[in-house]
């Protein structure tokens, strides 16, 4: 007879997630003999999940668009000054 811990590898990750949070309660609410084995396989399942996790993606630095060449010549905008905008307030 197979034992669970050898059909962790091939259970899918969906059924991998349930039966650890089954595990998790039962060590926690269960019998004894249920908190006994549920302590010995929730390490094993938690286990299984790492070795299934993907590697995190670093994400690439942003690159800034270039800013578009300004035309020689051309003015820059004034800005109107503070002492100014207070006059015609």
């Amino acid at each position: 007879m197979t034992t669970l811990a050898e059909k962790l590898p091939t259970m899918p990750l969906a059924d991998l997630n349930s039966l650890l949070k089954n595990a998790r309660r039962l060590a926690e609410d269960g019998a004894g003999k249920q908190q006994m084995a549920a302590a010995e396989i929730v390490p094993l399942i938690e286990a299984e999940l790492l070795v299934r996790k993907p590697p995190p993606v670093a994400k690439a630095p942003r690159k800034r668009a270039a800013a578009a060449p300004k035309p020689e010549g051309a003015a820059k905008p004034k800005r109107a000054s503070k002492a100014k905008a207070a006059e015609t307030e």
